[in-house]
């Protein structure tokens, strides 16, 4: 009975209502005293004389009543090494590589339609229940043994079983469990998935209806404006922030439209003139304007925020938050010139302020050519933020050939390595992963001191991201004297390439 008290309290007294006896004569006499309480004092009181009865200790009764037995598995077990890797991984102290390696095993298992083991589904499920990214991922290789195990265990109840109605887990399940059938619908069925949310947006905490919101971003597109438009007018803060962070990944939508009005009245494009004989060429120029003094109702609405955020002035602050809605796009679009042109034109005292708008443009609206421009701008000529993750944006070939410019890049340090590794989401191919290595092998050469602490954390990065059958000819490469400073670090790069072949190798 408890455990049916902490679902209805995960999913609230308004759709579920506490169910409450019999039990015993004893306890149904003392939970009698709370026929008259509202839903959720039914269910605190409940909680509270539950509590007490089980801390007094009672005797074990006999029951016949059995779990349902999981249905046959319909999907064949990974092999008996591939489990033993997974479970290696799950016991390793380091979390960045665990989780990096994680979701490669359950990536390669996936694509083979392979489960995991039985004996595994315990570990697995503990780490799933702590690491939301890894949940998807838990999902499509647990079998049908994996939901049934998460019914049985509420703190293994993070996903949906596949096979459930998602309107039926939408109606009892507990908040992980509605999300999971809330991403589920909405990669098929995007409209049947916001209504579920309208369905119960009255009953739903703000918590609950903030992640629901964001759960729209799978299959976003211009049927969820209407709905989002009404979400920035919502009493919650949270939801309202998380309505305008989807509005403005809407290019066409009315939110995005609001902030180009604001902006054209704020940049200037101004064309480069070719000088003559007795004439100077000039270059093309941004010319910046600041918004008006007083802050608006509208702007808030729509998710500008007022207090800066760092050492930054309001002003400024607000234009940031204008720029940053509108699509790069647009700009290059207007002014009939390349992004490259863009980004060079962009030469006064808000230099800053401008790129770092549109590098954050260019995360919600990717766009291979402004990303480019603005990875290029800020990694060889020290202009506007180096916005990385700008990297897992880009188009596949597009993503390599641009990582593979930044690493080859003579400014290119120990530590920009470093920040290019973990920035960048994704493996590396052969090209890209060749450069990589070349710069290693540059940074060491390049040292001045006995000893690059930095070097170390590079290995480990470079290790989960190129292609392990790089490990041959590296074991070759990489040892003798001048890298004896670094054997500790040198062993551990080998042994996570080594571990990565394997799971390739096991789940081919």
């Amino acid at each position: 009975m408890l455990e049916d008290l902490t679902v209805t309290a995960a999913v609230g007294t308004g759709r579920k209502p506490p169910a409450i006896g019999p039990i015993s004569p004893a306890m149904d006499e003392a939970l009698g005293v709370l026929a008259d309480e509202s839903p959720a004092g039914k269910l605190l009181g409940a909680a509270a004389i539950l509590n007490r009865y089980e801390r007094c200790g009672s005797l074990p009764r006999p029951s016949n009543a059995l779990p349902p037995q999981a249905a046959e598995e319909t999907s064949p077990p990974c092999s008996r090494r591939a489990g033993e890797l997974l479970a290696q991984i799950l016991s390793m102290a380091n979390n960045e590589t665990r989780a990096h390696l994680i979701g490669e095993w359950l990536a390669a298992a996936a694509r083979v339609s392979h489960r995991v083991p039985h004996r595994f589904l315990p570990a697995l499920l503990d780490y799933g229940s702590a690491h939301r990214v890894a949940r998807a991922g838990i999902a499509q290789v647990a079998g049908t043994r994996g939901p049934w195990l998460m019914r049985l265990n509420l703190q293994w109840q993070f996903g949906a079983d596949e096979s459930e109605n998602p309107a039926s887990v939408w109606s009892t399940g507990a908040r992980e469990q509605r999300v999971a059938a809330l991403n589920r619908l909405r990669a098929t069925n995007p409209a049947a998935a916001r209504e579920l949310v309208q369905a119960t947006w009255k009953e739903d905490a703000a918590d609950d209806r903030s992640l629901f919101v964001s759960a729209l971003t799978i299959g976003l597109g211009a049927e969820d404006e209407p709905f989002l438009e009404t979400c920035l007018d919502d009493r919650s803060k949270q939801v309202r922030t998380a309505a305008a962070e989807l509005l403005a990944r809407l290019p066409r939508s009315a939110l995005v439209g609001r902030m180009i009005s604001r902006a054209e009245l704020l940049l200037r494009f101004q064309a480069g003139k070719r000088g003559g004989l007795l004439r100077k060429t000039t270059p093309a120029a941004i010319d910046v304007a600041l918004p008006p003094e007083e802050f608006s109702a509208q702007w808030a609405r729509d998710g500008i925020i007022e207090k800066p955020e760092g050492k930054i002035g309001r002003r400024q602050w607000w234009l940031t938050q204008f720029l940053a809605a509108i699509p790069p796009t647009h700009w290059s679009g207007t002014w009939q010139v390349s992004p490259e042109e863009c980004v060079a034109a962009v030469a006064d005292e808000f230099t800053g302020v401008v790129l770092t708008a549109w590098s954050r443009a260019a995360e919600r609206h990717p766009d291979d050519a402004w990303s480019r421009a603005l990875l290029l701008a800020a990694a060889k000529e020290d202009r506007g933020p180096l916005t990385l993750a700008l990297l897992n944006g880009l188009a596949p070939a597009a993503r390599q050939a641009v990582a593979a410019e930044l690493l080859e890049s003579s400014k290119m340090t120990a530590d920009l390595l470093l920040q290019v590794l973990r920035a960048g989401d994704f493996a590396y191919d052969r090209h890209s992963a060749d450069v990589l290595l070349r710069q290693i092998d540059r940074q060491r050469e390049q040292q001045t001191t006995a000893y690059a602490y930095l070097l170390p954390q590079v290995l480990q990065g470079a290790a989960l991201r190129i292609p392990p059958e790089f490990y041959d000819e590296l074991a070759q490469r990489w040892g003798g004297d001048k890298w004896e400073p670094y054997r500790k670090a040198l062993d551990e790069f080998f042994q996570k390439l080594l571990l990565r072949r394997e799971i390739q190798r096991e789940l081919a």
